[in-house]
């Protein structure tokens, strides 16, 4: 069972040989959503606004202002913003294949059965799932489930069940078609959930407002992330499949943005100035989920 769902889990989020090149970054924050080499060098690869989808409605044009979530599916880009917008962006076009408002959009993923799960975060305080055939400014939420200042979700394809993260717990909700049930709650070791992301096939990695942990599954524990552990304001830590290297940012001091991207094995920072970073995600795509 182990081997299968190692097989599963690289399929799922694209796990690329071993001595292949670092892939790319995909880097949100403010307005865009832009792609940078993985290694060195800050001349963009490619990069996405809402007034560059001329199929994103205008009266929804500022529904992407501050965007908040970048993460890679195959041929598609999932993009969420505070501002108050949730859309599945294709890459090479720059059709937008879906967009919803959600109040305070923080993070989404894709669902089987074609459905898209959103954290909406403080105002909105809930997780809701959409249907991906039902698009723009008018479309209601199919489901949702209560989530004090919810904040990130993740698809467990082993477990056919959806991990959302909230302030004060991290959620695992059943998701059958149009309905979800909230299987099991875990209360956070701090308060100030906010970034929730696969380590590996079987843990999870989160921030919270002064700290970072691991998430065991099997052992439904939380640890310490040692190497972040009191760390303070880290909006995002993401870990390349194909090579263990980790991106992390951290909000400034004064700020919920900086101007600095933050590595792991080895340790490294990479300063693009002027740029108001929330989030970095690597260029690793996922395929969508099966059912």
């Amino acid at each position: 069972m182990k081997l299968v769902w190692a097989f599963l889990f690289a399929a799922l989020f694209g796990l690329r040989a071993e001595g292949e090149s670092p892939a790319n970054l995909i880097v949100c924050g403010m307005e865009k959503v832009f792609i940078l080499p993985g290694e060195r060098g800050d001349e963009g690869l490619w990069e996405w606004s809402a007034k560059s989808s001329p199929s994103i409605p205008k009266s929804m044009s500022g529904a992407f202002a501050t965007t908040d979530e970048c993460k890679p599916y195959r041929g598609s880009l999932l993009i969420t913003s505070s501002s108050g917008g949730v859309a599945l962006i294709e890459r090479e076009t720059k059709k937008c294949l879906f967009c919803a408002r959600v109040r305070n959009a923080h993070s989404a993923c894709l669902l089987p059965g074609g459905l898209v799960a959103v954290a909406s975060s403080f105002g909105g305080d809930q997780m809701v799932i959409f249907d991906l055939e039902q698009s723009g400014s008018g479309v209601a939420p199919k489901v949702k489930i209560p989530l004090y200042g919810a904040h990130g979700v993740e698809w467990d394809q082993e477990q056919k069940c959806l991990w959302a993260l909230g302030t004060k717990v991290l959620l695992k909700i059943e998701v059958k078609e149009a309905e979800a049930l909230v299987a099991k709650e875990f209360k956070l070791p701090m308060e100030g959930g906010h970034d929730l992301s696969w380590w590996s096939d079987r843990e999870f990695v989160l921030s919270v407002d002064h700290h970072c942990y691991l998430f065991s599954i099997r052992e439904q524990e939380f640890k310490p992330f040692k190497p972040l552990v009191n760390e303070s304001k880290v909006k995002s830590i993401d870990r390349s499949r194909s090579t263990g290297r980790v991106v992390w940012h951290q909000g400034s001091k004064e700020t919920w943005w900086s101007d600095t991207i933050r590595f792991l094995n080895p340790n490294g920072t990479r300063v693009l100035g002027g740029e108001k970073i929330y989030k970095v995600r690597w260029d690793e795509p996922r395929i969508r989920p099966t059912d």
